[in-house]
């Protein structure tokens, strides 16, 4: 039997959490994966040779694919509620709004064998292609972009010698210590708490690519404190 016969299965986001899942309408027909690095080149005045570039570090994988809705076969025959799904998990969470860590949920697209890898959605483009008599839509094509993010390692064990329930990311390009706390705690304050958990003296010099500690939101905020007194 030929590998491009079989059962259909259906592709579908899903949420990381496992509370959430968009079965897809009709499968993509292509799903693009893109990995980019960052290089720094700085020219001398008046040299004659090329300047040696500078290896920064590398971005996450971006996965764009585009999804087809039709609702002609629907009961309620409305694609809008897809639609709003996908809009809405391009916001934050009311879960991690409440823990002062505010961000959008991480999506996985699964179909057959092991799914890809999680991502938060930076982009959702929905086109209304084909709309009732009373103008509800009826099919839409939908472009949607997904941006890797690393998999939170697992808490340790305090026997162990690390501290549970903390995790670590890469400092992306143009990022800071202020933005980062902003981005975890909801309080660019909270920086300092950055600071003294990876042993930086100054934040200012946090070169991009670099593997920080990112402390809970309880012990931030005591090393906050500690750091101020």
């Amino acid at each position: 039997m030929s590998v491009l016969t079989g059962p259909l299965k259906r592709a579908e986001l899903r949420s990381d959490d496992r509370k959430r899942r968009l079965p897809f309408h009709y499968n993509p027909t292509t799903v693009t994966v893109t990995k980019s690095a960052e290089w720094k080149s700085t020219p001398r005045r008046g040299s004659k040779t090329v300047p040696s570039p500078e290896f920064i570090g590398t971005n996450g994988r971006t996965l764009t694919l585009t999804l087809l809705l039709d609702a002609l076969e629907s009961p309620d025959k409305d694609v809008r509620a897809d639609v709003e799904t996908l809009v809405e998990w391009a916001g934050v969470t009311d879960e991690s709004w409440r823990a002062h860590k505010p961000q959008p949920p991480l999506l996985r697209l699964h179909w057959g064998g092991e799914p890809y890898f999680p991502g938060y959605l930076k982009d959702v483009t929905a086109r209304f292609t084909l709309f009732a008599s009373d103008g509800v839509p009826l099919r839409a094509s939908v472009d949607i972009v997904l941006v890797e993010t690393p998999d939170e390692p697992k808490p340790q064990n305090p026997t162990s010698g690390g501290v549970p329930d903390r995790r670590s990311l890469v400092l992306g390009a143009g990022d800071t210590l202020a933005s980062l706390a902003r981005q975890e705690y909801g309080d660019p304050n909270l920086w300092r708490a950055l600071a003294t958990a990876n042993d930086v003296d100054d934040p200012s010099r946090v070169p991009p690519g670099t593997a920080l500690v990112v402390p809970p939101m309880g012990e931030a905020r005591r090393l906050s404190g500690a750091r101020r007194g």
